[in-house]
């Protein structure tokens, strides 16, 4: 299964300073065997 993921660079920002966890990060976790 492919996906392709887009996000918003001022939501990214945010995310990163409030979760410390990039958009580029986080999208491994839906592609996680052990999620």
């Amino acid at each position: 299964m492919n996906m392709n993921f887009e996000w918003d660079s001022q939501k990214d920002c945010i995310n990163q300073s409030k979760h410390k966890v990039s958009f580029a990060e986080a999208q491994f976790a839906f592609t996680d065997p052990h999620r």
